[in-house]
């Protein structure tokens, strides 16, 4: 199972796949959130509906199918296991800015119900928190959108 980011869907649409010039792409994502190979969590969820734009309204339309996944329990847990790690060792304004944001969430979901966690993020930059590195120290495995598509074997 792949747990996608907020910037897989925003980046897609607005670089790779954008709507109009490769619908296909957001079919399979379709049909592979219908099949539950793919999952989003309820903050994804949300941060896609405050565009206000064709993204938003495609996620809107499969919020039952696994483009909104709520939490329960042991997914918060897993976030506060998250935060509790990075209070100590960040400093606090990189660590205000993960843990109001999604990025944590996302982690926290495929820590709980098992799975990866797709991104866009690179482990190189600095001055930010990055989801690969929490990944990394939580063993949670990640990969970006393009390696999710080989495994998935897309085509379109």
């Amino acid at each position: 199972m792949y747990w996608l980011d907020t910037n897989v869907f925003i980046e897609a649409k607005n670089t790779y796949y954008p709507f109009a010039r490769v619908p296909k792409f957001w079919s399979f994502l379709s049909e592979r959130l219908s099949k539950g190979d793919i999952r989003c969590c309820k903050n994804v969820y949300d941060d896609l509906l405050k565009q206000k734009d064709q993204l938003a309204g495609w996620a809107k339309t499969r919020k039952g199918n696994g483009m909104c996944v709520q939490s329960e329990p042991g997914v918060f847990a897993r976030y506060t296991e998250i935060c509790g790690f990075l209070i100590p060792n960040c400093p606090y304004r990189w660590y205000e800015e993960f843990c109001n944001g999604s990025d944590g969430w996302v982690i926290a979901y495929a820590m709980h119900f098992g799975g990866t966690v797709v991104t866009q993020e690179s482990k190189s930059r600095k001055r930010k928190i990055r989801v690969p590195v929490v990944c990394k120290r939580f063993d949670v495995p990640w990969v970006d959108t393009f390696q999710m598509l080989d495994r998935l074997d897309a085509r379109f």
